[in-house]
């Protein structure tokens, strides 16, 4: 591997990083195994990979020491929702994040891969091992990462959405190890059918993309209304609007933190150190709990909201309080500044 295939590597998995910390750390363990898988018992070989990637690895090294993502429970393996999970893949779910996706492009895309495979094992077989080996790694790969998608559960530490990434991660594998048609003409058909497919797909989510902002626009109405450096605490009642799978008002008020120095209750994660993030190790959470923002979008009734008012600038609320003691808090220790349909802002008595 030349130098600048090394650093465009590095690079890409450090950018993962800051993306998210559970999709940098499956990339660095697919290098890990491909390495593993491909060079077998050539250790050097093996161990020059592992320096190859040392710059980005350091990463993950420097954050582990300082954080407590280790001291919590480990992640728990079961084979509970293999059925689900299953219909999940078929399904094509990794497609649409925001609806059950159509079953004209589960299906087609389903036909697509299963086609695929059977020409790769077809032409593999055709050939000598040697020629294949590194492919092999591929397929390898996937079938680990196929497997942990079975058997992770959907959350680990700081990350959600563990199956799905580890979907998209080994259908990604399967491309690798997938070989293209010989003949230039059949070559040709499928790669129109394959541009074809992405470009429907891309219509159809533009569509529902376009639906669903009306729903975004709403909810950041009075965006500016709020002042700068100020604590933001959102409660959401109606946490997915038209969207079926992914909750588009979960984290929806990170929009009113944007270049204001704003905090966003429901995704102030200090409890997990991010390096080389730090947090204020003096803020006051509204919950002494780990899992305090995870109360903040799904259990709020659990919080003294009262109590708490002090602490928070503006509350956000989407939708109707489906606990009375909620309704009963906002009523008496918050101020209401605006309305607009299901958003509410407040702000809090001091």
């Amino acid at each position: 591997m030349n130098r600048t295939r090394i650093i465009l590597l590095n690079l890409l998995i450090i950018t993962t990083y800051f993306a998210h910390l559970i999709s940098y750390a499956f990339i660095l363990f697919s290098v890990a195994l491909l390495a593993l898988f491909h060079f077998r018992r050539n250790f050097k070989q093996i161990l020059i990979t592992g320096c190859y990637l040392l710059p980005a690895a350091v990463l993950i090294l420097v954050y582990l020491p300082t954080s407590d993502l280790l001291a919590g429970e480990p992640p728990e393996f079961g084979i509970g929702r293999i059925g689900e999970l299953f219909n999940n893949l078929i399904g094509m779910h990794v497609l649409v994040a925001y609806t059950d996706p159509p079953n004209w492009i589960s299906g087609a895309v389903s036909v697509l891969l299963l086609f695929l495979a059977a020409v790769t094992i077809w032409q593999n077989r055709r050939d000598t091992e040697e020629r294949h080996l590194g492919q092999r790694a591929f397929l390898c790969l996937a079938c680990v990462l196929f497997g942990l998608y079975f058997i992770l559960p959907n959350s680990i530490g700081p990350g959600g959405w563990v199956n799905d990434r580890l979907a998209i991660l080994a259908v990604l594998a399967m491309f690798a190890w997938f070989r293209v048609l010989e003949p230039l003409p059949w070559r040709r058909v499928f790669t129109a059918i394959v541009i074809l497919l992405a470009l429907l797909n891309i219509l159809y989510v533009g569509i529902l993309f376009k639906n669903l902002n009306a729903e975004i626009r709403e909810f950041t109405t009075f965006v500016q209304r709020v002042d700068k450096n100020s604590v933001i605490l959102p409660l959401h009642f109606d946490p997915r609007g038209s969207s079926k799978r992914v909750g588009i008002f979960v984290n929806a008020a990170n929009y009113y933190c944007l270049d204001n120095g704003g905090i966003n209750l429901g995704n102030y994660e200090i409890q997990f150190d991010y390096f080389p993030i730090r947090f204020n190790a003096d803020f006051e959470t509204p919950l002494e709990e780990k899992e305090w923002v995870q109360i903040v979008h799904w259990q709020p009734e659990k919080i003294d909201l009262c109590d708490y008012a002090d602490n928070v600038d503006y509350l956000l609320l989407w939708g109707t309080p489906d606990e009375p003691i909620v309704a009963e808090a906002i009523e008496a220790c918050y101020t209401l500044v605006a309305s607009q349909g299901k958003l509410k802002l407040f702000k809090g008595k001091r």
